[in-house]
């Protein structure tokens, strides 16, 4: 008779609809157990998750993660320490009276599930070719992942706007500034970039950047118009002066005596 009543105890501590939708998301190696009620679940439910280090072969609670009760998730962050391990969440219900079945995330890698967000990118021209500055994505736990990965690549796609000609360009990732040669002068080009390494299966492509590969070409030709008139105009008022001037003279010289300054002195009383 008391097994009896213990199991159907038992059996009513685990009548909670057990958590659906059980995923571990990454970005930048910050790692977030995420997850949704499952069907019929009250809402005063509370939930608690662990995770499972397969090094170690245990399971672990999430001492943050006690009773969540909204949002619905956990930072694992500081559980996934080894990037390069592998780790499985689990995630429960839970009131005063009963308990759900543990709903088991898939098995995760930091460093190949993460995924790398957009680096840093800026572009500026030199000449017939453009110079590059790349940084790897900002994040708190970055670092990690970039001591792990001593060398990864960059993969730059080139876009003319001219005539939206592109090309793939890889680079090695390093300190000093990247240079995409042979381009065509006093054109504007733009960059998008996103990382690559060995391990890692997603990354985000950064925004385009753009630049003149030399100075934006002027039009000078209503400059030099312009210029050109001015100088006529100038020529012409020089010129039409000389000219009047010079008319001028000519009709003084050619003047006769009786117009001439002594004109009205001249005695016409015949005395």
């Amino acid at each position: 008779y008391s097994i009896y009543v213990l199991f159907f105890s038992v059996s009513g501590l685990c009548s909670l609809p057990a958590p659906v939708n059980v995923t571990i998301d990454s970005l930048n190696l910050e790692h977030i157990l995420k997850w949704d009620p499952g069907p019929g679940t009250p809402t005063e439910a509370q939930y608690r998750a662990e995770y499972f280090h397969f090094i170690k072969n245990t399971w672990s609670p999430v001492r943050t993660c006690l009773r969540v009760t909204s949002p619905r998730q956990c930072d694992l962050t500081e559980e996934f320490k080894v990037i390069s391990s592998f780790y499985v969440g689990q995630v429960q219900a839970f009131t005063e009276l009963e308990i759900s079945n543990w709903s088991v995330s898939n098995v995760f890698h930091p460093s190949s599930d993460t995924v790398l967000g957009p680096p840093e990118l800026a572009v500026s021209g030199c000449g017939n070719c453009l110079r590059l500055q790349i940084s790897p994505p900002k994040g708190k736990r970055m670092h990690r992942f970039l001591e792990f990965h001593h060398r990864f690549k960059y993969i730059c796609e080139v876009l003319r706007l001219r005539d939206g000609s592109k090309f793939t360009v890889q680079v090695v990732a390093s300190d000093k500034d990247i240079i995409i040669e042979y381009l065509e002068p006093g054109t504007e080009y733009c960059i998008t970039a996103k990382m690559q390494t060995v391990f890692t299966r997603h990354s985000q492509t950064s925004q385009p950047c753009c630049a003149f590969t030399s100075p934006e070409p002027v039009n000078t030709v209503p400059v030099t118009l312009g210029l050109m008139s001015l100088a006529i105009l100038l020529t012409a008022l020089v010129c039409g002066s000389f000219f009047c001037h010079g008319l001028s003279s000519s009709l003084k010289k050619r003047l006769p005596w009786v117009l001439g300054p002594g004109a009205s002195h001249t005695d016409c009383g015949g005395k």
